[in-house]
């Protein structure tokens, strides 16, 4: 059985400055006192006086000046390094408990969702323009990755022998067929892993 596992993310580069200053103290908060969390290292009084660093340096860098923004540069490199440090404590505590990790404020990434299931398709049988050809069109279905179009004569029995022409259209034309002979027609959405939905059996004398 497949189970999902919870990862919180430890890179910050997305946050600007006032977004990383309010998710330190969003952290800080989180982790203070929470009992999942008896000794986090580093300690949260050392997160307290690296995010207020980076904060005063964050009012100094909106005056303006290079030495201001290098040190406001310099002290949001510093922040980033220690909550990355503080976050590898958490997975080493937390390891995939969702509910753990969520308690320390940091973010988790986002769980892939399972790609739905292919669907059945409808078709629809034509006549070619050629002799011994014939057209099948088929409902487009969302998750299919290809679609597999195949025929066999009439009468259609357990032992009947299908022939097999994938496509990644909608639209396919099957040539070479015998005239005059009725042939039993469906098709097969193919979604990941090879999974299949059929379509119902349509027939048509081909010409």
């Amino acid at each position: 059985m497949f189970m999902k596992t919870a990862k919180i993310i430890l890179s910050f580069t997305s946050h600007t400055d006032a977004s990383l200053e309010n998710k330190s103290e969003y952290i800080h908060a989180s982790m203070y006192n929470n009992p999942n969390f008896p000794t986090p290292t580093p300690s949260l009084e050392l997160l307290t006086s690296t995010t207020k660093a980076f904060s005063d340096s964050l009012i100094a860098a909106a005056e303006g000046g290079r030495t201001n923004i290098a040190v406001k540069n310099k002290n949001r490199k510093a922040l980033e390094v220690l909550l990355r440090q503080l976050g590898g404590y958490v997975i080493m505590i937390a390891g995939e408990d969702k509910a753990i990790l969520t308690s320390s404020g940091f973010d988790l990434h986002k769980e892939a969702e399972p790609s739905p299931a292919v669907t059945t398709p409808m078709i629809e049988v034509t006549a070619g323009v050629n002799q011994g050809e014939v057209v099948v069109n088929v409902t487009r279905v969302k998750g299919a990755k290809s679609y597999s179009y195949e025929c066999t004569p009439d009468p259609v029995s357990e032992n009947s022998t299908w022939q097999h022409e994938p496509d990644s259209r909608i639209t396919h034309v099957i040539k070479g067929l015998p005239s005059g002979k009725r042939y039993a027609f469906r098709t097969a959405a193919v979604g990941l892993r090879g999974a299949r939905a059929y379509s119902s059996i349509v027939f048509l004398y081909v010409q």
